[in-house]
Parts: C-alpha cells; sequence; structure tokens
C-alpha cells in the first residue's frame, strides 16, 4: 500500500511533532508500506530533487517548495515583510495589513502562504505517485496541512491526525486563548476539518473525547486512538556541540526532566518539593541532584534561576541546561537517571499526551509525574501509581521523592518503573495494527 504522509517538522531536536511524525513514518516504512512524505522542514531541503534525512533513509522525502513557492499570499507576506524594511512607519504598515487580514480571515498571509504551498504539493503529489491514502499530520496550532486538504476533493481518502487541541481557544487553562473574530474563523476550519476527513486519529482517548464532545460527538464514529511510539530512533551523525553536557555519576540520585519547558508549566512546586527533600538530612543534601535539560521559555526560566527556592536548592544540587539539544544526547542523560520528570500545568483537566513520555516508558525508569488527575498522564500511569503527584502538591513531590530514595537504597527501583503492558500498548507492533485498521476504514469510505 502507498501511504502519503504529510509532517510540518522532522527535525528531532526542535518539536516533538519531528519526533513523533519520524517515529510514525519509519515504523510504517518498517512495516513494508511504500511511504512518501511531503514536508515544510528545511532538513529536507528545497531543492526539486528528492530529499533525504538520515533517519528516515528508505523513505522519499520532498520540501512543499520544491513545487514551487510563488503563489498570491505568499507574495503578499513577501511585500508586508519588506516593507518592516522601511523603518517604523513600514513596520506600522506591515501590522496593520496583517491585523486586517487575520481579522477577516482567521490567519495572517504568511499562514496563508503556508497553505497555498501545501495543496499546491499535494494535488501534484497525488497526480504523480497516486497514493492510496493520505495521512495528514501537524501539532500545535500549525495545521496548514489540513487546511489544504479542504481546498478539493482527493480521489483518495485522508485521515487527519491531531498531536494537539484546535485552535488555541479550545485548549484546556491555562494555555487557552481567544481572540475576537480570530478564534471565531479558526473554529470553523477545524470544523470543517473534522466533517472532511474520512477518518480521525489521536494519540489518547482523553484527548479524542476532548476535541469531539457537544455537537461535534458526531464523528466519533470515524475517530481512533493511535497511541505514540515508545520507540527508538537511528542516530543521524551528530554535529559537533558547543555546550557541555552534564555528567550524572552512577552513585547519585538524580532526577531528570528533558525537553521544552514552556512558561505554563511552573517548576516551582517541583523546586519546592526537592528542596524541602535535600533539608531532610546531609547525605540528601550531598548525593540528590535535580536536572533540567532542554529549552526554557517564559515564566519558567525566571523560576528555575531567580525563584526563592532555586536559590535555597544552589548550583550544587539544580542543574539547568537551557538550551536546545540533540534528542539522542537527552535520552542519554535520561538513562543514566534514577527517575525521569513529567512536569504539566496545573490544570483542571490536561488533554495533552507529552511525547516524552512515551521514551520515559522506553528507558524502564520510574517516572515522578506532576500531572492532574484528570490527565492522560494519569490515564496511561493508572490511577495507583505512586509517583503521580498534583502539579500545585509540593508535599507531594517531597513524598514521592521520599519513595524513590526508599526504593533506590534497598535496591527496588524497579517496583516504581510503569507496568510491562503499557510500555507494549505503545510497541511498533500495537500501533500498527491499530493504523492497519484505521486504514481499512478509510479505504472502505
Amino acid at each position: 500500500m502507498k501511504v502519503l504522509v504529510t509532517a510540518r517538522q522532522l527535525s528531532l531536536d526542535k518539536t516533538s511533532e519531528g519526533i513523533c511524525s519520524s517515529k510514525f513514518i519509519l515504523a510504517l516504512s518498517r512495516a513494508g508500506y511504500e511511504v512518501s512524505c511531503l514536508t515544510s522542514d528545511d532538513i529536507a531541503g528545497t531543492d526539486p530533487a528528492i530529499s533525504s534525512v538520515p533517519w528516515l533513509e528508505s523513505v522519499r522525502i520532498k520540501h512543499i517548495k520544491s513545487y514551487g513557492d510563488d503563489g498570491a499570499w505568499t507574495r503578499l507576506a513577501r511585500l508586508t515583510e519588506s516593507l518592516a524594511a522601511g523603518g517604523n512607519a513600514g513596520a506600522y504598515a506591515r501590522r496593520k495589513i496583517n491585523g486586517a487580514i487575520q481579522y477577516a480571515t482567521g490567519y495572517r498571509p504568511y499562514y496563508w502562504g503556508q497553505v497555498d504551498l501545501w495543496y499546491r504539493a499535494l494535488r501534484q503529489e497525488v497526480e504523480t505517485e497516486k497514493p492510496d491514502l493520505i495521512f495528514v499530520r501537524a501539532a500545535g496550532q500549525e495545521f496548514e496541512p489540513h487546511m489544504a486538504m479542504l481546498r478539493w476533493r482527493p480521489p483518495v481518502p485522508w485521515i487527519a491526525n491531531y498531536h494537539d487541541p484546535y485552535p488555541l481557544s479550545l485548549y484546556p487553562r491555562p494555555y487557552c486563548h481567544r481572540y475576537p473574530l480570530i478564534s471565531g474563523w479558526q473554529e470553523s476550519v477545524h470544523r470543517k476539518i473534522l466533517a472532511a476527513a474520512h477518518a480521525l486519529t489521536f494519540p489518547s482517548r482523553r484527548l479524542l473525547e476532548w476535541v469531539l464532545r457537544d455537537d461535534l460527538e458526531q464523528y466519533r464514529r470515524k475517530a481512533l486512538v493511535i497511541p505514540h511510539l515508545a520507540t527508538d530512533l537511528p542516530e543521524p551523525d551528530s554535529a559537533i556541540e558547543t555546550f557541555k553536557l552534564p555528567v550524572l555519576k552512577s552513585d547519585d540520585f538524580t532526577i531528570v526532566h528533558t525537553g521544552t519547558l514552556l512558561g505554563e508549566r511552573d517548576p516551582r512546586v517541583l523546586l519546592r518539593g526537592f528542596l524541602d527533600f535535600i533539608k531532610q538530612d546531609g547525605e540528601k543534601r550531598e548525593r540528590a541532584h535535580l536536572v533540567f535539560v532542554g529549552r526554557v521559555f517564559g515564566e519558567a526560566r525566571q523560576h528555575l534561576t531567580q525563584s526563592e527556592w532555586s536559590q535555597l536548592i544552589g548550583p550544587e544540587n539544580l542543574v539547568c541546561l537551557d538550551q536546545r539539544i540533540n534528542y539522542h544526547r537527552a535520552i542519554e542523560i535520561a538513562k543514566s537517571a534514577v527517575s525521569v520528570v513529567i512536569l504539566e500545568a496545573n490544570a483542571a483537566e490536561s488533554p495533552f499526551f507529552p511525547a516524552k513520555l512515551a521514551d520515559y516508558l522506553r528507558l524502564r525508569k520510574p517516572i515522578l509525574a506532576l500531572s492532574p488527575r484528570m490527565s492522560v498522564v494519569a490515564d496511561i500511569l493508572g490511577p495507583d501509581y505512586q509517583l503521580r503527584v498534583a502539579p500545585d502538591d509540593s508535599h507531594g513531590v517531597t513524598s514521592a521523592l521520599n519513595t524513590l530514595w526508599a526504593h533506590w537504597t534497598t535496591g527496588r527501583l524497579s517496583e516504581l518503573v510503569p507496568s510491562q503492558s503499557i510500555l507494549d500498548s505503545m510497541s511498533e507492533a500495537a500501533v500498527l495494527a491499530k493504523l492497519e485498521c484505521v486504514f481499512d476504514r478509510s479505504l472502505a469510505c
């Protein structure tokens, strides 16, 4: 079967979408599907010749710009950008033009230009390569491939994947932001995508039910859960890294958080709980370390470096490497830790499936999860998992760290590792079996 996959990102070191899309594409290729991929990630190159991504060598990959990039919206976007070069007056004109178009349509000219590129690439790719179906991936607020699919009626079925809710106005608090007129336009696009796609996929049941609620429940009949893959990726030849990675001693009690930390994810509760933990006795102060590896944004950066608790913990016990880091290096660091950390925003409900959770499960490590009771993380780890605490419960963090310490010092850490059955449910075999059901259902439409 020939499957065309869209992937805005393929890079492993920028967003979780790149990691998840790469794992997905590689799994399809390994299973014998004839996979081709359209991407807007510059890692694939924009030359019309067939591109190659090192960890996806068996997959035919083409950049959407290889089909041309001179549409009307793209020209308008370039024009508005050129205005900004004309000083304050030009920058003001650009803001006004972009704002007027966004209020009138929901999106800025650049975004519509990207939709044009995707539309042109998709049509030409389908006409020339004749895939059996199209699997449309995207993440966050980047739904240009989905929007491009609304511009035509393709001759083959297409599947719309939702990595996150869409648009931002339909996110849970504290992520949710609603903008007059703009959000209404974007929600209308979202509804059209749900109606047009032959099938819908979500990484978790909770996200499926979050997105398809109220009058959108009618689309649950064509929706299926395809979890993130808990598999590895081939390691490409890495560029020389200009920063020094932390060295974790095997006889130290090290807790590691990897990946991007957004401003909505407040680390202060974790810091306070960790501080109370190391203050209990001298050995904990000497041997316990909390390590953050990856980009830190917004208020989270200030909390990690300037808050009362970070100052009291001190640099000997708190390490923050606030830089984009190679995906495989981050995995290596996590392997050396006693426990890994998931830190979510303090919310009533979290429909997000953190991509790092799949990697953490693969490493067979205890997971200290600061996650709401109603969350994908809690659903996966189970109601009785000892190391899940509420994101606002510093005492719970201290208690969980004491549990980890007790098991670590007595050689019983394996008792805190999530069950093998959870990992099995995200294996390549399990996910491919579910995908086969999605493909069969779509082709039968």
